[in-house]
């Protein structure tokens, strides 16, 4: 194994290693049967380059291209595989191309 790759990659460790806390932290993504995938998980409407579901309390979009999200109140950024800095966000937000990001509403 060449461990010099690590420091070449180091971003790409960061963002791997913020991934599985993520899952850790979410019990959402670690749905075991398929009653559970059933309750908690729902395919939403979007745009033909984004995918979209709820699952929990979450919303999650993985967008092809840059895409408008239209949201129906205010929710925070929970996890963006491209984005450093987490924010909040009201009434609709554009996606960045090849995002995956994930979504929990503010009460």
């Amino acid at each position: 194994m060449d461990y010099s790759l690590k420091i070449k990659y180091a971003d790409v460790c960061e963002k791997t290693a913020e991934m599985i806390r993520f899952r850790a932290e979410h019990p959402e993504f670690r749905l075991a049967t398929r009653k559970e995938i059933k309750e908690q998980f729902e395919l939403l409407p979007s745009d033909k380059n984004v995918i979209a579901y709820q699952i929990g309390n979450l919303l999650v979009f993985h967008a092809l291209g840059a895409a408008k999200i239209d949201l129906d109140g205010t929710y925070r950024i929970v996890f963006s595989n491209v984005r450093g800095e987490y924010e909040t966000l009201t009434g609709s937000f554009n996606t960045m191309s090849n995002e995956s990001i994930v979504l929990e509403k503010v009460n």
